[in-house]
């Protein structure tokens, strides 16, 4: 899909767009397909989210067994 773009200022003048600069036509990147991903590092990443969302938890659940322990004592 191409698009028009202006390299300069853009103004509207009775409902046309006018270029201060040059019109260019250029290319738009392509869509994002999820099957051009590729599993293995789609399961490392999940990996590494759910390691450090864990250690987080694991951690809290920690400090708030220190702080129970040092309320009851």
């Amino acid at each position: 899909m191409n698009f028009l773009v202006c390299d300069g200022d853009l103004s509207v003048h009775g409902g046309s767009p006018i270029c201060s600069g040059a019109w260019l036509l250029v290319q738009a990147p392509e869509r994002f397909d999820p099957s051009q991903l590729d599993p293995a590092i789609v399961g490392q990443a999940f990996g590494a989210g759910f390691g450090l969302v864990a250690m987080v938890l694991v951690g809290t659940a920690g400090v708030r067994a220190i702080l129970n322990f040092l309320k009851s004592a």
